[in-house]
């Protein structure tokens, strides 16, 4: 018999807890460690359509990167908390910890724009990926449009630009603009980048591509299912059926 404890135990060989930033919240957030597990959802977030379909698929547990719970909650009156407890769906979140990871997020994002000499990168705590590429901003723009399956994407820079030292920081890494340059990347792959961090990129000569947060996080979703699978028997893994961002284009 699986439990929900050996899934958690596997899941923190990929992904320490320690590794986690201080104001995060991973780890199991719903469940009993001693409940059997018989087939898992992976997903990058839990909202109700995501509920929904491991329910109705049969899965009795959820691993996600976002937490379901961030802060400290004082009552359980969300209907999603409520309807996941009544169905016995146990929920284990893997967010900066899998971020950092040495397989992680951004390891799986620089690996998957097909970096080379990908080494870890220090930015004040927070550990990322960085590699080498050789190529001008345009082409390898079509390099990340390419390698994530989309059709836009936001960037600063000259499309002449070499792309040289690339940084990656999957999801929103618009805050370690000056840092990255600093360290003498000439681009970084990031998400959510605000209006006054690309000024800042402007500024100081940093190519930035904004390819979106769910573009560059989801990558990782298979590699977690994939690294589940090989190394727990008596459970099914599964992916979520959801492929696109909450953010929709017309």
């Amino acid at each position: 018999m699986t439990t929900v404890n050996d899934v958690v135990n596997i899941i923190e060989q990929l992904a320490p807890p320690s590794l986690a930033e201080e104001w995060d919240n991973v780890g199991l957030l719903i469940g009993d460690r001693k409940k059997e597990v018989t087939k898992i959802l992976v997903t990058l977030d839990l909202d109700k359509r995501t509920l929904d379909e491991a329910i109705n698929c049969g899965a009795n547990m959820i691993v996600t990167h976002h937490p379901v719970i961030m802060s400290g909650i004082k009552s359980i009156t969300d209907e999603l908390y409520i309807r996941a407890i009544e169905n016995k769906v146990s929920i284990y979140s893997a967010h900066t910890s899998l971020d950092c990871a040495e397989n992680g997020v951004n390891y799986v994002l620089a690996n998957g724009l097909c970096l080379t000499d990908i080494e870890d990168v220090d930015l004040e705590g927070f550990t990322t990926k960085g590699g080498k590429a050789n190529n001008t901003l345009k082409g390898f723009i079509a390099d990340v449009k390419k390698a994530l399956n989309i059709d836009y994407l936001r960037y600063v820079g000259d499309l002449e630009n070499k792309v040289n030292k690339v940084c990656v920081v999957g999801g929103s890494g618009g805050d370690f603009i000056p840092m990255i340059k600093e360290l003498g990347f000439d681009t970084l792959v990031t998400a959510d980048v605000k209006y006054h961090q690309a000024q800042i990129a402007d500024k100081i000569g940093l190519n930035v591509i904004d390819a979106g947060h769910f573009e560059t996080e989801n990558p990782v979703i298979y590699k977690v299912a994939d690294y589940i699978k090989e190394n727990l028997s008596g459970a099914e893994v599964i992916t979520s059926l959801r492929r696109s961002s909450y953010i929709k284009y017309e």
